[in-house]
């Protein structure tokens, strides 16, 4: 796989983590500033622009998870078929979509984003990308 494919599994799976917690009602604050660490990641290999639009909608604990779910669904989707494919009939990109999906989620959970532990995050993933490197899972061009 290549490093896009790799963080977009790596985005997936903390949208799994954050239902997980949010389902058994545990603090999601952890794994939301993971959430971001990946997705600043991301920014940084130029796949998403930073989300600067926030809004102060306060949404239900159902509806994050709904949002979440979408981006894993958009992330499967990008990985058969390309960030940039459109559902047939539909303008919108799998790539807008899991924007348009990640924007509430970090709306939502602004107030407990830590630039520490995003930045402990970011650490973690690059530590991992050389061993995914090494076990020749991922390859970087």
């Amino acid at each position: 796989m290549n490093l896009n494919e790799h963080l977009l599994i790596v985005l997936s799976e903390e949208c799994t983590e954050i239902i997980e917690l949010i389902v058994d009602g545990g603090n999601v604050k952890d794994e939301v500033n993971d959430l971001m660490g990946c997705y600043e990641l991301s920014i940084e290999e130029k796949m998403f622009p930073k989300i600067t639009d926030y809004n102060n909608k306060i949404i239900s604990n159902y509806e994050i998870m709904k949002h979440l779910l979408k981006v894993q669904y958009f992330i499967s989707k990008s990985l058969r078929f390309g960030l940039n494919e459109c559902y047939p009939g539909s303008h919108t990109r799998n790539y807008d979509e899991i924007l348009t999906n990640l924007t509430p989620v970090f709306s939502r959970f602004k107030s407990i984003l830590d630039p520490e532990l995003i930045e402990n995050k970011k650490s973690k993933i690059k530590h991992f990308i050389g061993f995914s490197i090494q076990n020749e899972c991922l390859k970087i061009d």
